[in-house]
């Protein structure tokens, strides 16, 4: 739920049937070709067909508050649960953007959640939405899932960018 200060003065009412919503992916574009990193680029997953993903990425900076890796547990935490992990041929991995996060999720029993799902976890540092470390795509044909909105580096790869709790 999301809610505004009594005070603010472009408070304003939105009533949202969730049984109308489906999950969404968005392509972060491709600057060589004129397509713009745009929200206007999302997909239905159910319309995508069968994807194959072979890396999958969370965390770096602008997806590394204690709030995303809390979805990213919640989704790891229920995998685990119902007996799933990382898909054989998948790489996922978790990196923190910074100590005090890596800290947090340490001190909540997430990494061990999270390598109990079979995820690898990076300290924390820049990654690969900038083309460093793994998790970015080597070649055209890798595909990829990162819960970093509107950053990748690798243009040419196939590149979704997904919320952890919609992907």
């Amino acid at each position: 739920m999301v809610s505004v200060a009594r005070r603010a003065s472009n408070r304003s009412r939105r009533v949202l049937c969730l049984a109308t919503q489906w999950p969404l992916v968005a392509h972060p574009g491709d600057p060589n070709k004129g397509i713009p990193s745009d929200p206007t680029n999302a997909a239905i997953v159910d319309d995508l067909g069968d994807v194959f993903i072979d890396i999958a990425y969370g965390g770096s900076c602008t997806a590394s508050k204690v709030d995303d890796f809390e979805m990213y547990a919640r989704v790891m935490s229920e995998a685990v649960a119902a007996g799933k992990k990382v898909a054989d041929g998948v790489e996922f991995f978790i990196q923190f953007g910074s100590e005090a996060t890596q800290r947090v999720a340490e001190e909540r029993g997430w990494l061990d959640t999270f390598k109990a799902a079979g995820v690898t976890i990076i300290n924390p540092g820049c990654g690969a939405c900038i083309g460093c470390g793994p998790g970015v795509s080597e070649t055209t044909e890798q595909v990829s899932v990162s819960a970093i909105e509107g950053k990748i580096a690798s243009y040419t790869a196939g590149m979704w960018s997904a919320a952890a709790v919609g992907a």
